[in-house]
């Protein structure tokens, strides 16, 4: 036990040498992705056109910290895809978002959840609880989720998903057309087709369905037997096998891209989204002196712990309240900073030891944490 009290005091000595006066900032307006705070997350993830992947976190959190290069990588990764789903952050150790993330039950982090295009106010999103959290398989499930979405649910813009059939494709070959259609077979369990409709999404000129490789009368006329396989029918109503190098995403994406006559229009989705940055204010990073550990540091480590992590508790009790005890009592009597926080834990440890309680309400702990300081801003 005595160990669990030593880990939690060099956690909060660890946190404080992370920043001057807070953690870093892991995301950025340079990224990819959408910034979201306190304010902006209901009014985003609402009645969306599109639909919304969201990753809660905190940037006091080693695995967010961690974490942080592969987020980014995704939004990259799924750029074009932006006018169907957008993908963003929301940092819940930032004061302003801490009631944001008790109302949608963010209690670890990081903590990923989707919200469908349309959701109503009342949606708090789905949490995504699988243990890959590699690129590809959020990729995945991102295309889970939009081709789940009904007709009428569906993004505003987003293309169908779902395989097209013989009797569908057929009737086009020969067909005069203003643009390239291009049928992608593969089996039906392969994620390429669907990956590339939506990268291809921002782009005219050409148009991606897919099939299945079970659909034993289009594999007959169109004569394919290797999957995935791309067939191009051109705007002059001839139509070939295109041949690429090898049969992945990515190269059947870029050889699509640049077919003449197709280019790159800018998403619709976009502008909505810079001008949600444009809202979001960021303050500069400074460098520090890491051999220093910053008494503001400190103090808000304690506050985040505080307000923060104990908060994903509704009750104390068991160990959870012996550790709570033991450990305030240690910070009182070895924190090495200003004087009111001394008293501040000195009354909330006092206050502890003299309840009889087996358990006690987090709100209760706020209250008096709320109260003291209440009174320590009276008196200063």
């Amino acid at each position: 036990m005595i160990r669990v009290w030593f880990q939690a005091v060099a956690a909060v000595l660890w946190l404080s040498c992370g920043s001057q006066g807070g953690p870093a900032r892991l995301y950025s307006e340079e990224d990819p992705l959408v910034i979201l705070s306190g304010s902006s997350l209901k009014p985003t993830v609402t009645n969306s056109s599109t639909a919304w992947l969201v990753q809660f976190y905190s940037s006091w959190c080693g695995h967010c910290i961690q974490y942080s290069s592969t987020w980014k990588a995704l939004a990259q990764d799924v750029r074009d895809w932006q006018d169907a789903v957008g993908v963003a952050v929301l940092d819940c150790a930032q004061e302003g978002n801490f009631d944001i993330c008790k109302e949608f039950s963010i209690k670890f982090y990081p903590t990923f959840k989707y919200f469908r295009a349309h959701s109503p106010p009342s949606d708090k999103g789905t949490i995504y609880r699988g243990a890959d959290r590699e690129i590809q398989s959020i990729r995945q499930l991102i295309i889970n989720v939009l081709q789940n979405h009904t007709k009428l649910e569906r993004p505003q813009h987003c293309p169908p998903l779902e395989p097209y059939s013989a009797a569908e494709l057929l009737p086009l070959l020969g067909q005069m057309s203003d643009h390239y259609t291009a049928i992608i077979v593969e089996e039906p369990d392969s994620f390429v087709g669907r990956e590339v409709i939506l990268d291809l999404l921002q782009f005219s000129g050409v148009q991606v369905r897919r099939a299945l490789s079970s659909d034993r009368s289009l594999l007959d006329t169109l004569d394919i037997s290797v999957f995935p396989s791309i067939y191009l029918l051109h705007p002059n109503g001839t139509h070939a096998h295109v041949h690429s190098e090898k049969r992945l995403r990515f190269f059947f994406s870029s050889l699509l891209r640049t077919l003449p006559g197709v280019w790159h229009r800018s998403s619709s989705a976009a502008s909505q989204m810079g001008a949600l940055q444009d809202s979001q204010t960021s303050q500069p990073w400074k460098d520090f002196d890491r051999s220093k550990v910053y008494t503001a540091d400190l103090e808000s480590a304690l506050h985040y712990m505080l307000r923060v992590e104990l908060a994903t508790h509704s009750t104390l009790q068991g160990e959870e309240l012996k550790v709570f005890r033991d450990f305030v009592t240690l910070v009182s009597k070895l924190y090495p900073g200003g004087d009111p926080v001394v008293k501040l834990m000195e009354t909330l440890s006092d206050w502890l030891l003299s309840l009889p309680l087996q358990q006690i309400p987090y709100q209760a702990v706020l209250d008096l944490v709320n109260n003291k300081m209440r009174v320590r801003h009276t008196h200063s």
